[in-house]
């Protein structure tokens, strides 16, 4: 595709591609003009200076992360997001997600735990897409952030015949009303309620996780909402790495495949999102 071809709104991954391409460069170049200037570069750095360096770096990042989330929603919906098959431990990425987002909420409330809990029959491995896995419980995570400024965050991971790998997020927060919980997962969505911690998002995480969790075969949805919090599940029906052929997750290990547990159709999904 040359620069100059014209580009239709009806080819929205197309255009969002041009789009994502072109603002990478500037975004770029602010992220790491910025961290020069905070690692001494240009000279010394007083304490003003670098608190106006420091909210140059975090809406650059948060751009970056706004970019990535419209890029990997554009793609899922028009089933153009090219998913990796490679074997990991699911319990490493909860791991991962859950200190990602205490160490952030530490830094605003001290006093809100981020719980998680592992159910026993967890595979030690699964087959699939580690990084759109983590993006997905990602979101729900930072929408539990964004809309819950006070209490607990717990997150659950279960193993189920009926939907293989589930991930719940259960915050403290107000609820979701009744009018906004059928509009929760169209993009953009913007409630009654706003965000009570600032976060990246802008109403994009929860249609982004919906969308990359039915690429898979699976879905997110909201479970429960009431005054005293709300739950969402994301089900992933990811097999286990027994039930995968060598050839087909790229391991050289010896083990012969094993009978898949029986499939079950997608489930269906819904809060807004940072």
């Amino acid at each position: 595709m040359t620069t100059d071809e014209p580009i239709s709104l009806e080819t929205p991954v197309r255009l969002m591609r041009k789009m994502s391409h072109d603002m990478r460069g500037p975004l770029s170049t602010l992220t790491i003009t910025s961290d020069l200037f905070m690692q001494g570069a240009y000279g010394e750095v007083t304490p003003k200076q670098a608190r106006a360096v420091d909210r140059i770096q975090r809406n650059s990042y948060r751009l970056l992360a706004l970019l990535e989330d419209l890029m990997a929603y554009v793609k899922a919906e028009a089933g153009q997001f090219a998913l990796m098959t490679e074997t990991f431990p699911p319990n490493e990425v909860l791991n991962g997600v859950q200190q990602e987002i205490a160490q952030y909420v530490a830094q605003h409330d001290s006093q809100r735990p981020v719980h998680l809990a592992l159910c026993e029959h967890i595979p030690p491995r699964l087959t699939g897409d580690p990084v759109a896995v983590r993006r997905i419980i990602l979101a729900l995570l930072w929408n539990a952030v964004a809309f819950a400024a006070s209490g607990d965050i717990w997150i659950e991971s279960c193993w189920t015949d009926a939907e293989r790998w589930t991930v719940s997020v259960r915050d403290s927060g107000p609820g979701i009303s009744p009018g906004d919980q059928p509009h929760i997962f169209e993009p953009f969505w913007r409630g009654d309620q706003r965000p009570q911690v600032p976060t990246s998002g802008f109403g994009l995480g929860l249609s982004m996780a919906r969308a990359l969790a039915r690429l898979m075969g699976g879905d997110v949805r909201l479970e429960q909402s009431s005054p005293s919090g709300s739950t969402f599940l994301a089900a992933l029906p990811l097999p286990t790495v027994s039930a995968v052929s060598p050839a087909a997750n790229g391991s050289t290990t010896s083990t012969p495949p094993a009978a898949s547990p029986p499939s079950t159709p997608p489930p269906t999904s819904p809060s807004p999102t940072p």
